[in-house]
């Protein structure tokens, strides 16, 4: 059913945002500890 379709792509949406956001996270880290040791 169409309702169905949505809440699995809401989702996927949530999933790839959480994805984005540990991504971003980690880049950030790695970035703040890259600046503090140069």
């Amino acid at each position: 059913s169409l309702t169905q379709r949505v809440e699995n792509i809401e989702k996927k949406i949530d999933n790839l945002m959480e994805l984005l956001f540990k991504c971003l996270e980690s880049t950030k880290e790695s970035t703040l500890a890259h600046l503090m040791t140069s």
